[in-house]
């Protein structure tokens, strides 16, 4: 994560930090606003509710904070550099790098291939998908949504 993303998940932490799904309806909106007010992304209530059955609070506030690449922003071959870091963060088994990296790309690389949700069905759901070259075969050959 860069500084600025790492401030902004710090921001998020000292927001969340305490959140309980018991509280109220106005607490939880008013909460809700803060976070999507500075963060990255938007999120919802469910969220919030629901994201320590599968995440600890600083993993869900580094993923708020995780700056987006837009769709047509990065030419064929940043894609594809995207994807080569994202297969080596896998390959090295750095799973916090691969959130990172699948947060930051997915969008990017998804439009620019046209596939909607390919990118982490073919890594998580998949063993045919182990390298980066297969990845980005898999993109450009898998049915269009």
């Amino acid at each position: 994560m860069n500084k600025q993303e790492i401030e902004l998940s710090k921001k998020l932490f000292e927001i969340l930090n305490g959140y309980s799904e018991d509280f109220s309806a106005d607490e939880k909106e008013k909460i809700l606003n803060k976070v999507n007010a500075i963060s990255e992304r938007e999120t919802d209530i469910d969220e919030l509710d629901n994201y320590w059955k599968s995440r600890d609070l600083e993993k869900v506030c580094n993923d708020l904070a995780t700056q987006r690449i837009k769709p047509n922003t990065l030419t064929n071959d940043e894609v594809e550099k995207a994807v080569y870091l994202i297969a080596d963060a896998l390959n090295q088994e750095q799973m916090d790098r691969v959130d990172y990296l699948l947060a930051k790309y997915t969008e990017v690389i998804e439009h620019h291939y046209n596939k909607l949700d390919a990118l982490t069905d073919m890594i998580f759901w998949s063993d045919d998908y182990d390298t980066a070259d297969k990845l980005i075969e898999g993109l450009k050959t898998i049915h269009k949504r």
